[in-house]
């Protein structure tokens, strides 16, 4: 937007501009700078008592604001409830014939995505709304694994980045720390850590950027699967050797890498967890390909 100033007989001057918002854009905000912007006694907030109490005499003024605030989340809630009704009674329950309850789960980690258990019950799905219309009746398992091939290069790529960031903080961590007269960087034991660390992040690496390739030409769901498992495991592996170059402050919340350490141990159990891909996807697979390269004359 357009910023604007305004100025004062004798010099006084006030500037403004326009700030854009996340949300709530029926009321626009502005940031105001004031450059000897005279107000004359009259027009002093409280009068002479309020010199110097501006602050307080505002947030006595909100008092009033705060109801009606409370009041403007009421409705939005109440907006956003009846949205979601219709939404879930649109795509499946009937209002009056069915139940869907739910709770949140706390989690060891992982904590900037809520877990929700969901029960349904008696709850009525439209047949225009069953996925994979007729012939996906039972085989909703199935359906949402294959649907689960683009994340599972997704969940592989959040692996990389949690490795990168642990390998980062270790390394730096054991070029300050100092001990028995030394930073325990140039104790040959750290230095393989590190070294053992940084091999296993670029090979992965490299491996996601194939699978990005194969997928990017519609092939590549068995190597997705493949590198998931993979490179969730070796998240758990760097995040520990990163936390254990931190020492007990590596145990502590105070320092990221203990967050990444339980972060990185659920990579390995959603998008299909490491056993599942291996018994339904992995190889399943491998053995069709083994079966079909037998079944090819010569």
């Amino acid at each position: 937007g357009t910023g604007f100033v305004l100025e004062q007989p004798g010099g006084g001057r006030m500037e403004g501009r326009p700030i854009d918002t996340l949300g709530y854009r029926g009321m626009h905000s502005y940031e105001l700078a004031f450059s000897d912007w005279f107000v004359p006694a009259d027009n002093l907030v409280g009068g002479e008592e309020g010199a110097g109490r501006g602050f307080y005499l505002q947030m006595q003024g909100f008092e009033n604001g705060r109801l009606q605030t409370a009041a403007r989340a009421l409705g939005v809630m109440q907006a956003a409830y009846e949205a979601a009704y219709a939404y879930a009674a649109e795509r499946g329950g009937v209002p009056g014939t069915g139940r869907m309850e739910g709770r949140p789960i706390d989690t060891l980690g992982y904590r900037g995505m809520h877990s929700y258990e969901i029960s349904f019950d008696n709850w009525f799905v439209a047949d225009a709304n069953v996925i994979g219309a007729e012939e996906g009746v039972g085989r909703g398992f199935y359906l949402q694994m294959a649907g689960f091939e683009n994340g599972r290069l997704q969940t592989a790529a959040r692996a990389l980045g949690v490795m990168q960031a642990a390998y980062e903080a270790a390394l730096d961590y054991a070029d300050n720390r100092v001990v028995f007269g030394q930073p325990i960087a140039e104790y040959q034991l750290t230095q393989v850590k590190l070294a053992r660390m940084a091999f296993l992040i670029q090979a992965t690496r490299q491996f996601s950027y194939e699978v990005a390739r194969l997928m990017a030409k519609g092939e590549g769901t068995l190597e997705a699967s493949m590198l998931k498992a993979y490179v969730c495991r070796a998240a758990e592996w760097v995040t520990r050797e990163a936390m254990q170059i931190h020492g007990g402050m590596g145990y502590a919340e105070e320092f990221p890498v203990s967050r990444w350490f339980v972060d990185a141990r659920v990579l390995s159990i959603f998008e299909g967890a490491d056993e599942t891909l291996a018994l339904k996807v992995v190889v399943r697979r491998l053995v069709e390909q083994a079966t079909r390269r037998d079944a090819t004359p010569a």
